[in-house]
């Protein structure tokens, strides 16, 4: 197998220890890494959904969990280190923008991944936020994004690939350390694996640590149709709440359904005013 310094990287598993993680990049030395600016007036789209309804009355409700010792490991994030998590498409048209809000709602869905005999309903909220700053983010998109992949987000990958094999000295290895990564975010695990995000979670606070904002990476749910975005607080407090939908959805007989029950665009100072009167 070529590279074998990577061998220790690519022989992470759901159990290795910190040790061993760390081992593995020491073993690299460096590669080159693909950051992306998200531009100023960007969407950010995230749900927060549950068996129970709630109405939000404020953006804190729906955005990260800034409690810390109620914070558990994520994907993007280690214990009691919160990180705001959303979807986004860097392209802009309105088609995009719904493939992002669908992902979003799949996202955070409780029930969407459930076997197709899987039966329930889930309520909750949708919410678009803008961004009112640029965002410095690392980017890892060296994934297989399955035979119906957006092919805007196909176009964005092979726009990272041109520019390791423009920048790198050693652009093969570098484009294979970040598909290494990438799997390792778009991974599927099994709800009580207490290890699971050991590796992208350590990996991700080095990030936040080291002067980006967040970190981009495919969704567990494939055929890119959009991307998954993970941001750290300081920069997820510029972040403006503009829009909030109330949702409810279905899943019935191997069916996933959305239902939009109301909308509140009422928002200032990143107070919802006026559910009442949502329509």
């Amino acid at each position: 197998m070529k590279y074998p310094e990577l061998n220790k990287l690519r022989e992470i598993k759901v159990d290795s220890s910190i040790e061993e993680i760390i081992q593995a990049f020491k073993d690299i030395k460096s590669f080159y890494c693909n950051f992306a600016i998200v531009p100023e007036k960007s969407y950010l789209f995230r749900t927060r959904l549950s068996n129970k309804k709630f109405v939000p009355k404020d953006s804190t409700e729906l955005s990260y969990n800034p409690e810390k010792e109620y914070v558990g490991i994520g994907r993007a994030n280690p214990k009691e280190y919160p990180a705001f998590y959303g979807c986004t498409h860097p392209y802009f048209s309105k088609e995009e923008q719904i493939v992002a809000i669908n992902l979003a709602i799949k996202e955070g869905s409780g029930i969407f991944r459930k076997s197709e005999l899987y039966n329930d309903y889930e309520v909750g909220c949708l919410s678009r936020w803008t961004l009112t700053k640029p965002l410095k983010c690392i980017a890892f998109l060296n994934h297989d994004y399955g035979s119906n992949a957006n092919e805007l987000i196909l176009k964005h990958k092979d726009d990272f690939k041109k520019d390791i094999y423009k920048n790198s000295p050693s652009p093969e290895k570098d484009w294979e350390i970040h598909r290494i990564i990438a799997e390792n975010f778009a991974k599927e695990f099994k709800d009580d694996d207490p290890n699971k995000f050991r590796f992208t979670s350590l990996l991700a606070k080095n990030y936040y640590e080291n002067g980006y904002d967040g970190i981009i990476f495919p969704s567990v749910i494939g055929n890119a149709e959009g991307l998954n975005i993970a941001i750290k607080p300081s920069a997820a407090d510029s972040l403006k709440l503009e829009y909030v939908a109330q949702i409810v959805n279905i899943k019935k007989n191997g069916f996933f359904n959305t239902i939009y029950v109301k909308q509140a665009e009422n928002i200032k100072e990143n107070k919802i005013e006026n559910w009442e009167n949502a329509k």
